[in-house]
Formats: C-alpha cells, structure tokens, sequence
C-alpha cells in the first residue's frame, strides 16, 4: 500500500474518506487518462480489462457507485437511441465551481457556459415554479457540436443519395391465413 500512498488518486480517495483500493484507483486512472470526456462504465470495464486487470463488470458499477456518492465523481445520464446510460467524469474543483457546460451529444465534447449564474437562477425559478428543487449539481446541456452535425449531415446526404429507400419500394400484401383443424379459427402466418 505504501507506492498507493503518494499517488494522486490516493490522496483523493483519502480526502473522501474512502479506502484506496486497487479497484478504486484502477478506475480513477483510467478516468484521469481521458479527464475531459465523459465515459460509460462499460468503457471503463473494457479499458481495465485492456490494461490486464482482473475485474467483473458488476465490480466496476459498484465502485462507480461508491465514488459518485461520496462525490470524487461525477455523473450524468445520457439519453441515446437504445435509451439512457450513465456515463463518468472524474470530479475537481473547477467542475464543481461551475454551473453549467453544453455537451455534444455524439463526440462528448465540454464547453463551459460563462453565464451560467443567470442560468442556473432562471432554472431555480422555473424549478420552483413547478414544485422542484434545484440541486447544486453542475447544470449540463446536451447539443451536437459543430464537427459532429456537419459529419452526420454529410452522412445524411451521403446515405440519402446511395441508399434506395425500401419504406415504399415494395407493395404491403394480405397476410395468408390457414385454418386450425381443432377449432376451424383462422390463424395468421407471417410472411418471410
């Protein structure tokens, strides 16, 4: 435990009163790798499995858990097409004093707002207004970046040009039926 000791990880584990562990500090250096992008868990599993370590999935999620709670994290959840994932970002004092970042929604790319303050006591109100309570998390947007709509718009286009559209192309025919010999009741048969 004495090379753990000094190591900044460690110190950050300590400050929160958590143990250093091998597990905690694995996943604390894989988020300090890559600070300035959120990462699912999923992701963090896979990149310590790359590393060599010896971890389930299941461990990973508990100790995100554990250090979200006792805030050396900070989490967020992300709302995509197969639905909602939470995703990681190693928490320090400059994350904490702000009040809001725009995310790109594909890339993962952060801008801080710079008036965030009048943001975030538009938000208060409005949360007020409607009966909830503002937590003081910081106050995350999600947009796609311009990189990233100009990428989907060219691949967009690209697909739009050399893709056939097959929504139309072929004419919707009667489901065939056959009939049940127990009870003469018409049953459908899907067509392949």
């Amino acid at each position: 435990m004495g090379s753990r000791a000094g190591h900044p990880c460690s110190l950050k584990l300590q400050a929160a009163g958590l143990r250093s562990t091998s597990t905690r500090l694995s996943i604390l250096k894989v988020l300090e790798a890559d600070s300035q992008r959120w990462i699912e868990g999923e992701a963090i599993f896979r990149e310590l499995i790359a590393r060599g370590t010896t971890i389930s999935l299941a461990t990973v999620y508990r100790a995100l858990k554990d250090l979200d709670h006792r805030g050396v994290l900070l989490r967020e959840w992300r709302v995509g097409a197969s639905g909602g994932k939470a995703v990681y970002r190693l928490s320090s004092h400059d994350l904490q004093d702000r009040k809001g970042a725009i995310v790109c929604r594909q890339c993962g790319a952060s801008v801080p707002m710079d008036d965030s303050v009048l943001l975030h006591e538009h938000l208060r109100q409005l949360a007020s207004r409607h009966g909830f309570v503002l937590t003081e998390q910081p106050v995350t947007i999600h947009m796609t970046c311009g990189r990233c709509a100009g990428a989907s718009d060219k691949k967009a286009l690209h697909e739009k040009n050399t893709s056939p559209t097959l929504q139309h192309s072929m004419p919707l025919l009667p489901a065939r039926r056959r009939k049940n010999k127990a009870s003469d009741v018409t049953w459908p048969i899907e067509c392949e």
